[in-house]
């Protein structure tokens, strides 16, 4: 993939990693998340990484 770097997939895999652990939480019934709300943020993190990176 020549658009993505290291970093970028990095962030991809930790929003992945927090929506796992949300998952988790409403499997285990600890916490009633919507999670097909949380959904969107895999398609927002990796233009605002390379927002971030670029940028700041």
């Amino acid at each position: 993939m020549p658009l993505t770097d290291p970093l970028m997939i990095g962030d991809f895999m930790a929003c992945g990693g927090i929506l796992a652990i949300i998952t988790g939480f409403r499997i285990c019934e600890l916490k009633d998340f919507r999670v097909a709300n949380t959904l969107p943020a895999l398609f927002i993190v990796m233009p605002l990484s390379y927002l971030w990176r670029t940028y700041c």
